[in-house]
């Protein structure tokens, strides 16, 4: 589960600031830390998964950016065996003692990819391909942060959780599943589909070659069928061919059954002349 500003994954207490050489910058109870160490001071840091691509880390200071130097915060964590830092760097607010005012400018440093500090918290996009792109369900361990606040005459220091010790492992809970990227796979299959779409297309299409042959052999069929006999040609049957054109008449077996009927009739009309005689 993501953590929240009210239940964190990294807290630290508050009056723990020192200078760059190891010396306490805070007072004891009430005075705390005030003035530039102050701005260097950590509460806490917690991990949002904002969705399947991006990656939210934020960092409480208990101030806003400061008007003594500049400051960078940075929030480690290791996934698998590689370690990341993702942060930002502020410039102040205005350069205090010389009357010039500062920008204020926040930028975001190491894999981060935008960073904002608005009041007292900082938020920190990560894009997750810059972390490696990790499944659900794998581990961010090692979480800590760490600042330094810049002045002319000395700089300040913070790491939360003290001394050595980090901050609760988070889960993640977002992304891909451990067996692979899930927009990987539909890419895959996606890609399977344009291939399987493209042999469909090129078994559908006949080769040019096969087209053209096709197409000459229906012709010359259809000129076949349609073409009108040489005027040399003679056909059976008894027709008769004159001047190349072959009049109609009687299929060949129609001629023989009247002819056989006309030599009947003959001898038939020879009996009865006979009887008269």
């Amino acid at each position: 589960m993501a953590g929240t500003a009210a239940a964190p994954e990294i807290t630290d207490s508050k009056e723990d600031v020192t200078t760059s050489g190891g010396q306490p910058a805070c007072g004891p109870a009430p005075v705390g830390c005030n003035a530039a160490p102050a701005f260097a001071n950590l509460i806490a840091g917690w991990v949002t998964e904002a969705s399947d691509t991006e990656l939210v880390l934020s960092i409480d200071s208990a101030n806003n950016p400061n008007a003594y130097g500049t400051g960078d915060y940075d929030f480690h964590f290791t996934i698998g065996a590689a370690d990341y830092v993702a942060g930002l760097h502020t410039e102040p607010a205005n350069q205090q003692n010389t009357g010039v005012p500062g920008s204020g400018a926040v930028t975001p440093r190491g894999v981060a990819s935008k960073a904002e500090f608005v009041e007292t918290v900082m938020t920190i996009t990560v894009p997750r391909s810059a972390i490696g792109l990790p499944a659900i369900g794998a581990s961010m361990t090692k979480l800590f942060l760490t600042s330094i606040v810049k002045t002319p005459a000395v700089s300040f220091i913070d790491r939360a959780p003290d001394g050595a010790a980090f901050g609760t492992d988070y889960s993640f809970t977002m992304g891909a599943t451990a067996s692979g990227n899930a927009t990987a796979a539909g890419n895959a299959t996606a890609a399977a589909g344009n291939a399987t779409k493209t042999a469909g297309n090129a078994t559908s299409a006949p080769s040019t070659s096969a087209t053209a042959s096709q197409s000459a052999s229906a012709s010359a069929t259809k000129a076949a069928a349609t073409s009108k006999p040489s005027s040399n040609s003679t056909a059976s049957g008894s027709g008769s061919t004159t001047q190349g054109k072959k009049t109609p008449g009687l299929p060949a077996g129609a001629v023989v059954v009247v002819l056989a009927a006309l030599a009947l009739g003959g001898r038939r009309r020879e009996g009865r002349e006979g009887r008269f005689r």
